[in-house]
């Protein structure tokens, strides 16, 4: 025996096997293509050339060793969840970065919270994740490797 009902715009059918069937009664959203990255600026990074360097960063950072501070409390890792922040707000608003965002997103943590040494304090920390958030932000952290 075959039973159907109704579960939020979809049909379910039951068959006596067990099997279920799920058949979608409503269309899906439009396809919006992503964001053109060509106009998109990033310090001295133009168009493409973000998307090649933080591609080789990622390559490079996936291959290290986990060797990160704690965030600190303060300024400097308040400035940090803020460029978090800032890199999810690209790719949720659509804007022309939208296409690396997440990418970065990634890609931030092992950069900018990489410990300095092994014997390194958290004021040591504090002054490292600073001066990184600069360069982060001016683009000049985006070496091409």
């Amino acid at each position: 025996a075959v039973y159907q009902r109704r579960v939020r715009k979809a049909v379910v059918s039951t068959q006596s096997t067990g099997a279920f069937r799920l058949t979608m009664l409503f269309k899906l959203p439009p396809f919006q293509p992503a964001c053109s990255i060509d106009t998109a600026k990033w310090g001295k990074h133009v168009g493409v050339e973000i998307e090649t360097c933080l591609n080789n960063i990622y390559s490079k950072v996936v291959s290290w060793q986990r060797n990160i501070f704690k965030l600190p409390s303060g300024a400097s890792g308040k400035a940090f969840i803020e460029e978090i922040s800032r890199l999810t707000n690209l790719w949720t608003n659509k804007t022309n970065l939208e296409s690396v965002s997440l990418l970065a997103l990634h890609v931030l943590g092992p950069l900018l919270l990489q410990k300095p040494s092994r014997s390194s304090k958290n004021r040591d920390h504090i002054r490292y994740l600073t001066a990184r958030l600069k360069k982060w932000k001016d683009g000049s952290l985006m070496i091409c490797y």
